[in-house]
C-alpha cells in the first residue's frame, strides 16, 4: 500500500465519567406573582446513593429573594428544597454554582 493511499481516521475517544460529578438540575414554576412564595428543589439525579454535595443558589433577577439560605446539601437522588419570595411578578429563574463540599 502506497502512503497516499493510507487515510488516518480520527474518532473521539467514549465520554468517561469517572471523576466528574454528575449535574444537578432545579425544579421550579416558571412564573411567579408578587408575594407568592414557592418552593426550589434541588436534586442530583444520577448521583450515587451517599453521595453529598453542596450547592450556592443565585437569584437570576431582582425581585426574587430566598428564605431558607442560599446553600442547599443534596445526598444521593433525594430532592433538597428551599423557598423563595417574590417581591415583583416574573418568570422564576435561579442560577446554581458548585460550592464544594
Amino acid at each position: 500500500m502506497s502512503g497516499e493511499a493510507r487515510v488516518l481516521v480520527l474518532v473521539p475517544a467514549p465520554a468517561s465519567h469517572r471523576g466528574r460529578r454528575p449535574p444537578a438540575s432545579i425544579v421550579l414554576p416558571g412564573r411567579v406573582e408578587v408575594g407568592e412564595i414557592f418552593r426550589i428543589e434541588v436534586r442530583v439525579p444520577r448521583a450515587e446513593e451517599n453521595d453529598t454535595r453542596t450547592f450556592r443558589l443565585r437569584c437570576g433577577r431582582p425581585g426574587l429573594r430566598l428564605l431558607d439560605g442560599d446553600l442547599v446539601v443534596t445526598v444521593g437522588r433525594r430532592p433538597t428544597a428551599r423557598r423563595a419570595v417574590a417581591d415583583s411578578a416574573g418568570p422564576a429563574t435561579f442560577d446554581l454554582e458548585d460550592a464544594g463540599d
